[in-house]
């Protein structure tokens, strides 16, 4: 029995802490990272070699940036900068609108949008809970924004 229990207490402690670790969309690799929170709003960053660019490239959830998406994901990009100013990260935000070119890759967790296809972000302006991983195939840096601004 005591050995029951205590295979039972492993196994949940071990899915736990598994749990912790990075989310899905940051691939493995990364060489360097930086993981900033202030209340609603998290930004990280992961640096990688340029080996990284075929698995970015290959993996099922990024897609690519092009002229027709470009200025949905700079939507994202202006909301957060105007909260990442404001935050106790902001000397350490290096994300900005000028990295974002066609070629790169994408993800966007958007509550409010289903981002299936071009030019759906320009139906609203709102933007309360989301989450963009943006892969920058010149610096080689996923760079991860997280609002969350839920009314409570």
């Amino acid at each position: 029995m005591k050995k029951s229990v205590l295979f039972c207490l492993i196994a949940v402690c071990s899915m736990m802490f598994a749990a912790c670790g990075d989310p899905a969309q940051v691939l493995e690799g990364y060489t360097d990272s930086k993981v900033f929170t202030d209340d609603d709003q998290d930004y990280a960053y992961y640096t990688y070699d340029d080996s990284a660019d075929p698995a970015f490239e290959k993996d099922e959830n990024y897609k690519e940036v092009t002229a027709d998406n470009l200025e949905d994901i700079k939507g994202y990009f202006t909301d957060f900068y105007e909260w990442a100013k404001l935050s106790s990260f902001s000397g350490d935000y290096k994300a900005d609108e000028a990295m974002l070119t066609a070629g790169d890759r994408y993800v966007i967790a958007d509550q409010l949008v289903d981002d299936s296809g071009s030019g759906i972000r320009k139906l609203t302006t709102i933007y309360r809970k989301y989450d963009l991983y943006y892969y920058d195939k010149e610096s080689h840096t996923l760079h991860r924004i997280h609002n969350d601004l839920t009314v409570k």
